[in-house]
């Protein structure tokens, strides 16, 4: 059963003052951030957005877009918190709390809760909404266009959900990590409960009471149509689409339900007196002792789905479009597809070796493969697998030189898949390979800052060598700065033209950058 509400929202502690001459130190350690080389290229461009008073500037508060064009953070004043946006205060208060301000998807709205007095509420672009006894901690979310705004507050005892404007909807309990918009933020869905009983609430309408809902099976169709969820009911389990329940069953997979790309196609796994099945639409599979749960899955524009059985001790996917081998063990989460869908592939277990299948045939063996699998958009692909105490990059059947360690979230393909890059360690340096070709050594990568533009003609990357942090584009580093961030939600970008774009700092000032290619 799902648990009750925690408690309301908590206010961000009151940081340690730090001098200024500490200010970079402290944006290392909670951005990871630094400063670069001067090696500066012609045509960069700097542009001033605000300065940060050091001594006032509250540790794990800045939040920016992916872009850089909005940004917020949190100044001690005080005894009081000063909320900034895009360099411009919009409000002082008692207290801010944790884990805001944050972002809408889209990087154009802000919102925060603030205390004064005894009484909380939220600050959304700017303007105050209504006051509560509480507003609920982690419950706020914002729909996907960024235009919509729920959260779950208590008032008089109850708690009750606040959509925009509205007045607040009000039950005996509501589960604060529940709330969901549709795709397109047309609809908003929620569990509350009345009692022992367990409901689902879309828009106005309350659904029926169940004994129980399953874990994570509420939410949308990709075309935001249906809505959708497991049940259970007088010893049965079944699915529920837009109020209407379907067929039932002993059981239902948690976290087991996936939709086509559509919308039109559903399927989920169910237990029946002869075993587990998966159920889709209006047919189910044969039946099987065992389902994984985190195979189910629709490739990019297919209408069957794929996913993984076991029995007797072998585990195989379940394909539509071709037969798959079996293996002692699917590897867990590894099961990947091409942006396109035409290819799948996973890791898998095959006697005392690691195996690479792709497209439903062994491509490679190795000692260990510890993934990921990443496919281009033309269907190349690289793994990376373990020799040793060491690791290299498999890219299809070319294997890579041996490193001490791949960074893992790095391995990235160009958009035609015509070329390929990666970061590794080697003792205590860290390079980048881009086609076979070593840049570095250096003493580390930053997160997140790794990629090609969207055209494939640059990549770009932010490092750190010998205390000073720099942007590399197509190999040649960028002007120095007191930091760069990439945490935040803020990331280095690279266009078309071969520009970087990120944020920096230089002192106090805070600086969005345009580094250009010569």
């Amino acid at each position: 059963m799902p648990r009750r509400l925690a408690g309301a929202a908590r206010p961000a502690r009151r940081p340690t003052l730090v001098a200024p001459l500490l200010f970079v130190v402290g944006l290392l350690a909670l951005l990871q951030v630094g400063c670069s080389v001067d090696d500066g290229l012609a045509g960069s461009e700097e542009h001033l957005l605000g300065e940060i008073p050091a001594s006032q500037w509250l540790p794990g508060s800045f939040v920016a877009s992916a872009d850089g064009a909005t940004f917020a953070y949190v100044l001690q004043t005080g005894e009081r918190h000063t909320v900034v946006v895009n360099g411009r205060s919009v409000g002082t208060h008692e207290a801010v709390f944790a884990g805001t301000p944050r972002l809408s998807p889209d990087g154009r709205h802000v919102f925060y809760v603030a205390q004064d007095g005894e009484r909380q509420f939220v600050v959304r672009d700017g303007l105050r909404q209504p006051d509560f006894d509480a507003v609920v901690q982690g419950s706020p979310v914002w729909s996907g266009d960024g235009r919509r705004l729920a959260y779950v507050v208590r008032q008089n005892g109850q708690p009750c959900v606040v959509v925009d404007d509205a007045p607040p909807r009000c039950h005996q309990e509501v589960l604060r990590h529940s709330l969901r918009f549709s795709p397109d933020g047309a609809r908003l869905a929620y569990l509350a409960a009345d009692g022992k009983r367990l409901f689902v609430v879309d828009g106005e309408h309350e659904g029926r009471r169940y004994e129980g809902i399953v874990e994570g099976s509420l939410g949308f169709a990709p075309d935001g149509r249906q809505l959708v969820y497991g049940a259970e009911a007088d010893g049965a389990a079944f699915v529920v689409v837009d109020g209407v329940e379907r067929k039932r069953y002993l059981g239902l997979m948690a976290g087991g339900m996936a939709f086509s790309g559509d919308g039109r196609h559903l399927a989920y796994g169910a237990l029946t007196e002869r075993g587990w099945v998966v159920a889709e639409n209006d047919r189910e599979s044969p039946p099987y002792p065992s389902l994984l749960a985190d195979t189910l899955r629709y490739p990019p524009r297919a209408v069957r789905p794929v996913y993984g059985v076991a029995e007797a001790g072998e585990q195989w996917l379940v394909n539509a479009d071709r037969a798959e081998p079996r293996f002692a063990a699917i590897q867990k989460g590894s099961l990947s597809f091409s942006p396109d869908g035409r290819h799948a592939g996973y890791l898998a277990q095959d006697g005392e070796r690691s195996a690479v299948v792709v497209d439903g045939q062994v491509r490679s063996r190795h000692a260990s493969v510890v993934g990921p699998l990443v496919f281009a958009a033309n269907g190349r692909y690289a793994v990376i697998a373990r020799t040793g105490t060491q690791e290299r990059v498999i890219v299809e059947r070319s294997e890579q030189p041996l490193f001490d360690h791949i960074l893992r979230d790095t391995l990235s393909f160009n958009a035609d898949g015509s070329r390929f890059a990666y970061a590794a360690q080697r003792q205590d340096s860290v390079v980048v390979v881009i086609d076979g070709r070593e840049e570095g050594p250096y003493d580390a990568l930053l997160d997140h800052t790794l990629g090609f533009s969207d055209d494939g003609r640059f990549l770009a990357y932010a490092v750190r060598r010998g205390g000073e942090y720099f942007a590399v584009v197509n190999g040649r580093a960028g002007p120095p700065f007191d930091a760069v961030i990439t945490r935040g939600g803020a990331r280095l970008r690279i266009d078309s033209q071969g520009r970087a774009h990120f944020l920096a700092t230089r002192g106090k000032r805070l600086l969005r950058v345009t580094q250009a290619v010569p």
